[in-house]
């Protein structure tokens, strides 16, 4: 379900979320008022007040927590993406250094990863998904050839092979990151907390009384704003590579363009 609200336009989940809810929630205010009268609820109004202010601050703890996590894996697949983009361009210009056949078999290696993870990673990732082995092969073979040149020549310097190998690792342990990133923070359960936390937050406003029902509505209302805006904040984030709100890609494409001398960049027709 988190994926399927992360998928929609901002501008659709926005709407659902932080204004067709709300105005639910304003209209079962109506509802009841009607139906059970202001006597009766009014009767309600001591008692659950401390309760309501008891329920607040625990959700108010939740919410937060559950954002600063979303945010810091936010974060992290937008470093872990920076950190890959930087070595791999590194490992492109230290492979220059190598002689000419050992430095073809590096170049060619990256740029058949690269096409790799933008072709078939990504789009994967976008779709949520992060069980994925299309580019194992791919990333092997960068791995061979990465060791080949700093193997295969014993006249090499280490000052040249030491940095190949050590920007590779790096490589790999940015990937890893950023697949670890996409996964998200929200398992099922907190997912659920979220939801059912706000629905009881909102729906207890409902067992209040007051005179003027307009003001109660309107207050139940924007209440009902703001829990769904940190909801809807929340979920959107907490896929990094999925829907609108999500990390930027474009130094991967920068990359194809200088390690793939095949890749064009489609231009104006």
């Amino acid at each position: 379900m988190q994926i399927l609200v992360a998928d929609l336009p901002a501008f659709v989940a926005a709407l659902i979320l932080i204004v067709l809810i709300p105005g639910l929630a304003i209209g079962v205010v109506l509802f009841v008022h009607r139906r059970v009268g202001f006597e009766a609820l009014v009767v309600n109004n001591e008692v659950a007040g401390f309760k309501y202010a008891t329920l607040g601050v625990a959700y108010a703890v939740l919410v937060t927590f559950l954002m600063v996590a979303v945010w810091e894996k936010f974060d992290e697949a937008q470093a872990a993406i920076d950190d890959e983009a930087t070595a791999l361009f590194g490992l492109h210009h230290f492979a220059d250094v190598l002689p000419p056949d050992r430095r073809d078999r590096v170049h060619g290696a990256m740029a058949d990863y690269i096409n790799a993870v933008i072709d078939t990673e990504l789009p994967l990732m976008q779709e949520g998904r992060t069980r994925f082995g299309a580019d194992s092969e791919t990333l092997q073979r960068l791995l061979r050839s990465v060791l080949l040149a700093a193997t295969s020549d014993r006249g090499t310097s280490h000052a040249v092979l030491d940095p190949l190998v050590e920007t590779y690792h790096t490589i790999v342990e940015a990937r890893s990151r950023r697949i670890d990133a996409a996964k998200g923070s929200l398992t099922p359960i907190l997912w659920w907390l979220v939801v059912l936390g706000g629905l009881i937050t909102v729906g207890f406003t409902f067992f209040f009384g007051s005179a003027n029902v307009r003001a109660r509505a309107a207050m139940t209302g924007l209440l009902s704003s703001v829990i769904m805006s940190l909801v809807f904040t929340t979920v959107m984030m907490n896929h990094p590579f999925v829907g609108d709100i999500a990390v930027d890609l474009g130094a991967y494409e920068a990359l194809r363009g200088l390690i793939d001398p095949s890749f064009r960049p489609p231009g104006p027709a």
